[in-house]
């Protein structure tokens, strides 16, 4: 868990060194969901940073929800737990629901797993746009989603930089206009 709060500080350091470098207020980087908004507003998509700025604390309260009710029906119902006599099944506890609870319960980890899932394709597809803004591989866009904090880490040193759509050093000597 530590190492996982350390690989996020350097995520969110190096992002506001990004930020910086592009003239725009670092302390951005370090508000959850606008950080989102404004890297789409990088990319000069500002709808897809608004989807992703939605998507990324529904991840987090749809998560909250699930365990809530998953809390519930422990705490509801945790008096009719039974374990089955077959010993192949003996590691497995069984608690006794009603049909209706057990089908917002389930419903709860579909919800969850929805919203996951447009929250990475929101996500890959702004990581897709910002490195073919910046000229480099598609391989840059698995990286960010297996090991974010390398792309971050190299984006924040990297010394050219791209606003409106041109492409500058970070000394903003104009190389070329980007796609």
């Amino acid at each position: 868990m530590i190492i996982l709060l350390i690989l996020l500080a350097i995520c969110a350091i190096a992002r506001g060194t990004m930020f910086k470098k592009r003239d725009i207020k670092r302390w951005y980087a370090f508000v959850p969901g606008y950080n989102k908004y404004i890297f789409g507003k990088m990319i000069n998509e500002k709808k897809l940073g608004i989807i992703n700025a939605i998507l990324q604390p529904l991840v987090y309260v749809v998560l909250a929800v699930g365990l809530g009710i998953e809390l519930w029906i422990i705490n509801n119902y945790g008096t009719n737990v039974y374990v089955p006599n077959d010993p192949a099944l003996d590691a497995n506890i069984y608690v006794e629901v009603p049909k209706k609870i057990a089908y917002i319960a389930v419903s709860s980890k579909y919800a969850l797993i929805a919203v996951c899932i447009a929250a990475a394709i929101a996500w890959v597809i702004m990581t897709y746009k910002f490195v073919k803004l910046h000229k480099k591989s598609t391989l840059w866009c698995i990286l960010w989603i297996l090991m974010p904090v390398i792309p971050y880490c190299y984006f924040a040193i990297s010394n050219d930089v791209v606003i409106d759509g041109k492409y500058y050093t970070t000394e903003r000597v104009l190389k070329e206009n980007a796609k």
